[in-house]
């Protein structure tokens, strides 16, 4: 079964989840507010490659991103939801 990646918009005009349909991570949770942080997680590395990511959120079920100030997210939500669906797809791991 292929992953498939879902956008779900939040209250906060900043953040966007992105749902998926089979679970990503053993149950935990990661929060990375930069790249440096992210050594671990090659998705959240590429996902901060983005200039507008402000922060990546990795859940079992969602990867959550706070974006900055300078795109709205009508304008990247799909390429960054495509970005997401790839990487899951090519069978890499989402957090060492």
């Amino acid at each position: 079964m292929e992953f498939l990646v879902k956008i779900e918009r939040t209250q906060n005009k900043f953040i966007n989840k992105f749902e998926i349909n089979k679970f990503i991570t053993n149950h935990l949770n990661y929060e990375f507010n930069n790249i440096d942080e992210a050594k671990n997680s090659q998705l959240a590395q590429e996902l901060f490659y983005l200039p507008f990511v402000k922060k990546v959120y990795i859940t079992p079920s969602f990867i959550s991103i706070e974006r900055f100030n300078i795109v709205e997210w009508g304008d990247v939500e799909e390429e960054v939801k495509n970005l997401i669906e790839n990487y899951l797809n090519s069978n890499q791991e989402v957090v060492s």
